[in-house]
């Protein structure tokens, strides 16, 4: 699934990273294909050569002296036209390094310098941090964003900006093979199980069960987060997700509402428990 020189590339930011004590995170597609990859269940979708990670730093000198670091030790180069985006060897593979933490203002937001005109979303990236998987990559041990985290901010990243149809088009991928992402046996399937009440639902539906287990999972791992991105889906008199999943997913009007609903009510479940 990954390419010697996307294993080379991941390794290299694991060792730089881990020596800096700077806490980062493989996001994006392709970390979505690893988590994926165990499962032979679950045809991966798109193969992507970019690689996108997240790194949890202090300031904007510190994330410069990252890159510079990169750049020097670690055969990558600067892209010519993006300030985050660097260039792994002689593969011309684009790696994107979103930075997180003490940059944020207290909506989750980054202002990219020099000139601070340019606003990134960042919210939730310390969740993802906090909250994922440690998969093995080459030599490394590397945190992959979880499952239901990837799903919650693919919704973000789309309010954010509607023009990402392709963050709605994961979001319904794992709704529609979560169910063998998951333990369901363990999780759905036995009576004593945490979710087994899921299969009573009117109107019963895979898909739909899905998005509504996704969303007990977001708020299982950070309920205020889970709780702002369903506030601003409802919130959204335009109906923007659900229309862009029409668009995007070849879904009709009904189903779109249903995979929101079934996921802002599952995230509604944790917090009435």
């Amino acid at each position: 699934m990954l390419n010697p020189a996307q294993i080379k590339l991941i390794e290299t930011v694991s060792h730089i990273a881990d020596e800096k004590g700077i806490g980062f995170l493989l996001i994006g597609a392709l970390a979505r294909n690893i988590f994926l990859a165990e499962n032979q269940d679950v045809p991966l979708p798109r193969l992507t050569l970019d690689i996108d990670v997240a790194c949890m730093v202090k300031n904007w000198e510190e994330y410069r002296d990252l890159l510079q670091y990169l750049i020097d030790h670690g055969d990558f180069r600067q892209a010519s036209d993006c300030c985050h985006r660097l260039i792994f060897r002689e593969e011309a593979i684009p790696l994107d390094v979103i930075p997180f933490g003490g940059i944020e203002d207290a909506n989750g937001e980054i202002s990219w310098p020099p000139d601070f005109d340019q606003t990134m979303n960042v919210c939730g990236f310390k969740t993802a941090l906090h909250s994922a998987l440690l998969c093995p990559v080459g030599e490394a041990m590397v945190r992959i964003i979880a499952p239901p985290i990837f799903a919650l901010l693919k919704l973000s990243s789309f309010l954010d900006d509607n023009s990402r149809t392709k963050d709605l088009k994961d979001f319904y991928f794992l709704a529609q093979n979560y169910f063998d992402i998951i333990d369901a046996e363990k999780r759905v399937y036995t009576t004593a199980a945490p979710d087994a009440d899921i299969l009573s639902d009117d109107d019963f539906d895979y898909t739909v069960a899905s998005a509504k287990l996704i969303g007990r999972d977001c708020a299982r791992i950070d309920q205020s987060l889970s709780r702002t991105i369903a506030e601003r889906i409802t919130a959204d008199l335009d109906d923007r997700v659900t229309l862009g999943l029409i668009q995007s997913c070849n879904l009709n009007f009904a189903m779109s509402k249903k995979l929101l609903t079934g996921f802002i009510s599952g995230i509604a479940d944790i917090a009435a428990r």
